[in-house]
């Protein structure tokens, strides 16, 4: 698999998933009295294992998108790799299996392997099902992906492929009834979406690093399938999270609002370096691809980085839980005050860079003067809670979270003009400040209990993103060389 060595930075999601669950305090069981729990092997090892099996899933049909209906006249090459990642992703099913058999039976992984028990969770057991559709999917992939031989044998097998997906999304459901129908189409929607765009991208940087010349009729096809892929995650995952928090409040209050607007800015993120790869890539390729195959090598590198934190990010989320809180009396988390305030609106001025209003540019002259307005701002609306008392919690929450917005907007654009390193030096300290005073008025309120690993992570996830303004220059002034001109006849020609 060392053909997808570019891709490899997506396993850089697994620290993360493993420390947003240390964060949160999920990283192993509770030891409550009375209530049996999985070993820790099971529940270290079970996320690791959803990582690694997303990863093969979306490959695989990224494999099989990619060679039998992208790449023109399909690639024999990337449907050899479909059949090598859905054994990958075979054998990772089958390993997480025995694992959610632990897990759910509170067993010994020892137990879990039985053959009666095995036989009955999977005839038996709605879970077990839900296995068995994937396994019976993901072998037909396997067996099905090198006898593609035209584009209706290839929608197939991307469908059946497709199908595999997304039936995780049926995990922890009793079906399509009452109030799960929307939480599972959407997610299902969403899962599938995630995989064309992930697996896809992997599998065309591969592509286009053993076959260059492939880039003028690959690229602009797979850029379309992808813009529209990000369109679809987007749009299906926020109202996959709309239908589990259902309350404004519980965007600010529980770990799972928190992880859905690390999400966003994830995407942001993605759609900056999507934009880029755009702008500077498809408009640069020449005859043998080289140029291309190496701007869209140096951006995907850093979109592979992005999409392994997102992926870590949404496993967590399933082990978490929609209504898992970091402190107690509602107390807002700091984490989603870190992320309303200075990682969507820097995404949204990333993005919108070049047709941000002449008028606003003036407020890069005055950063530091931002930084302590958005300081005041968060510790009166997160800190002392005045509006809570005025308008209710739930249109407190609405007006927090857009003022925040706002107020971070503003402050992005400061930190973009020609005091930005003053600027971005200020709003760090402002930032430790803000973190230190909202944690003091929530441990005033009587029966408080604040989260010190949460407050922590609240405030290093700030200074990483302020951090990132620094690096943003780079970016935007890097450029890819002019496409090579034509070789000009020799006179003796």
């Amino acid at each position: 698999m060392n053909r997808f060595a570019t891709s490899r930075k997506l396993w850089w999601g697994i620290p993360l998933l493993l420390l947003v669950l240390w964060v949160a305090g999920s990283l192993l069981p509770a030891n409550e009295i009375g209530i049996p729990q999985a070993p820790a092997v099971t529940w270290l090892s079970l996320p690791v294992v959803r990582f690694a099996r997303d990863i093969a899933a979306a490959v695989t049909l990224g494999c099989v998108l990619v060679g039998g209906l992208v790449v023109p006249q399909r690639s024999v090459r990337v449907l050899r790799w479909a059949s090598a990642w859905a054994l990958l992703w075979l054998v990772l099913v089958s390993v997480q299996f025995i694992l959610t058999i632990s897990d759910v039976l509170a067993v010994p992984l020892s137990s879990a392997l039985d053959p009666t028990t095995i036989w009955s969770v999977l005839t038996q057991v709605d879970v077990g099902r839900v296995f068995l559709w994937q396994f019976i999917g993901v072998a037909v992939v396997g067996a099905l992906s090198q006898a593609v031989f035209s584009r209706v044998t290839a929608w197939v097998v991307v469908f059946v492929a497709a199908a595999a997906c997304l039936a995780p999304s049926f995990l922890g459901h009793g079906g399509l009834s009452g109030g799960h129908a929307v939480a599972t189409i959407s997610l299902s929607i969403h899962l599938v979406s995630v995989s064309v765009w992930l697996g896809g991208l992997a599998v065309v940087v591969a592509l286009l690093a053993m076959e260059p010349t492939r880039a003028q009729s690959v690229l602009p096809r797979f850029s379309a399938v992808a813009l529209g892929a990000a369109i679809v995650a987007a749009e299906s995952g926020l109202l996959n999270s709309s239908v589990r928090l259902t309350q404004p409040v519980l965007f600010l209050t529980t770990w799972y609002g928190a992880l859905v607007i690390a999400k966003v800015v994830f995407i942001g993120w993605l759609a900056y370096f999507g934009m880029l790869q755009r702008r500077r890539v498809i408009p640069h390729l020449d005859a043998d691809g080289a140029v291309s195959t190496k701007g869209l090598t140096r951006y995907a590198t850093t979109e592979f980085l992005v999409m392994g934190f997102a992926v870590g990010v949404a496993i967590a989320m399933s082990r978490i839980g929609p209504l898992a809180t970091p402190n107690a009396n509602g107390a807002t988390n700091l984490i989603t005050v870190s992320l309303l305030l200075l990682g969507l609106p820097q995404c949204a001025v990333l993005i919108t860079d070049r047709i941000t209003p002449t008028w606003l540019e003036a407020i890069g002259q005055y950063p530091e003067t931002m930084a302590v307005v958005a300081s005041v701002v968060c510790i009166e609306l997160f800190g002392l809670n005045l509006l809570d008392h005025l308008v209710g919690v739930q249109l407190a929450a609405l007006f927090n979270i857009g003022l925040v917005l706002l107020t971070g907007w503003l402050l992005a654009v400061s930190l973009t003009g020609e005091r930005q390193r003053s600027g971005v030096i200020t709003t760090m300290v402002m930032w430790v400040i803000t973190c230190g005073a909202v944690t003091y008025f929530q441990t005033t309120r009587p029966q408080s209990l604040i989260d010190t690993r949460a407050v922590a992570a609240a405030t290093v996830t700030g200074l990483m993103i302020l951090a990132l303004y620094l690096v943003k220059p780079l970016l935007a002034k890097e450029q890819l060389p002019s496409p090579l001109p034509e070789p000009s006849a020799s006179p003796t020609q």
